[in-house]
């Protein structure tokens, strides 16, 4: 005798809860520094849309440009996180620095890097106009990490990245899922 399944169990899901991350300076770090002051990693925390991070651009008086290489900006977290999502806006003064795909990563040392997901247009990235902004879905990170990187893969004009606001969500469920309705044979 054999029983067939009609249909599958149901269960309820929990609350979910978004907290933002406080960010500082010292928790970020990229492979395209410039030596402005005013256009430093600092500028896409300051809560100034009129202000912006811009990495190593070709008249940088200190550091040179290579445009073969991604650029990218590593987060250090203060705690562990295993979902998350991100909030960014372009730099509001040009259009030709949008970003067209981003690459994200994690990692636990800092050092050896797990390829988490890529996001470009097809996702709902804004590629067009000035200051558009952007705010991820929620990201599992399929396990807990202390560090994300977010790399530029294509950006609309040489491999610049600038970013006037740049945000961290941590995301977290409330209360334990519960079975709604019993799988029915």
């Amino acid at each position: 005798l054999s029983v067939e399944k009609v249909s599958e169990e149901v269960w309820s899901r929990p609350e979910i809860s978004v907290e933002e991350i406080p960010l500082e300076e010292n928790m970020f770090s990229t492979n395209a520094p410039t030596s402005r002051t005013n256009e430093g990693l600092a500028m896409m925390i300051d809560g100034k849309p009129n202000t912006f991070f811009h990495s190593t651009w070709s008249q940088d008086p200190i550091y040179s440009v290579d445009l073969s290489k991604q650029v990218y900006v590593s987060v250090e977290l203060p705690r562990s996180l295993t979902e998350f999502q991100f909030y960014y806006q372009g730099r509001t003064d040009a259009t030709k620095y949008n970003i067209y795909e981003w690459k994200i990563e994690a990692s636990n040392d800092g050092e050896h890097w797990v390829h988490i997901l890529s996001i470009d247009e097809e996702d709902g990235l804004p590629t067009y106009g000035s200051g558009v902004d952007y705010m991820s879905p929620t990201i599992d990170l399929g396990g807990s990490y202390r560090h994300l990187r977010f790399t530029a893969v294509e950006v609309g004009y040489k491999n610049y990245l600038c970013l006037s606001e740049f945000r961290l969500y941590e995301v977290y469920y409330e209360g334990e899922a519960e079975l709604v309705q019993p799988a029915i044979y």
